[in-house]
């Protein structure tokens, strides 16, 4: 394809990469959703500024919207993400022709920043106790969040099967249940030992 003369519009090029490109990675849902989220945001950005085509993208343009992006107070976190959607379209571009280099090579994600979880005090951990005394789902989907430390995506996706629950519920440590984790972070099932509580 000559790109120089390239009819192509970027929102024609996006179909195709989420229609096919990204369809064909081996990548989670929720990453595939959020990089699609990504690049939308980054064409809405560049079309109110006139730019439709492909061969009109450069880097520039990609570093103005990062700019922006951070401008919106965006966390680093968020803007890093946002640094890998726009990098993996703009690679799918080159690798189908139509640019000839790809903009985002030399685009440099934020810092990372060092942020540490915050754990529940005392207090926050026993008024979600209290909020769900008596509604014993919601109860034991609270204790496997709280004594497990699964993610929220992982324990939304529990089903009855993928929990064992000893004959007998004691603090005997060799009287331990377990969650069967599937599909967990890096696509993995891994299984986690559930304590007496």
């Amino acid at each position: 394809m000559d790109t120089a003369t390239s009819p192509l519009t970027l929102d024609q090029a996006f179909t195709e990469y989420t229609d096919v490109f990204l369809a064909a990675q081996n990548l989670a849902h929720k990453t595939r959703s959020d990089y699609a989220t990504d690049v939308t945001q980054l064409l809405t950005f560049l079309q109110d500024r006139g730019i439709t085509r492909v061969t009109q993208l450069d880097l520039s343009q990609l570093n103005t919207f990062l700019a922006n992006m951070e401008a919106l107070e965006l966390f680093g976190y968020t803007r890093r993400r946002k640094v890998s959607s726009i990098k993996s379209f703009c690679s799918f571009l080159e690798s189908v022709g139509y640019v000839q280099r790809d903009p985002a090579k030399r685009l440099i994600p934020p810092k990372w920043e060092s942020t540490s979880p915050r754990g529940l005090t005392e207090q926050e951990y026993q008024q979600l106790q209290l909020a769900v005394v008596n509604q014993p789902r919601d109860a034991a989907i609270i204790e496997v969040f709280l004594q497990t430390g699964i993610r929220l995506s992982e324990l939304a996706g529990l089903t009855l099967t993928d929990i064992e629950i000893p004959q007998k519920i004691s603090k005997d440590a060799e009287n331990v249940g377990s969650v069967l984790i599937r599909r967990g972070k890096g696509g993995k099932d891994r299984v986690i030992a559930l304590n007496y509580k």
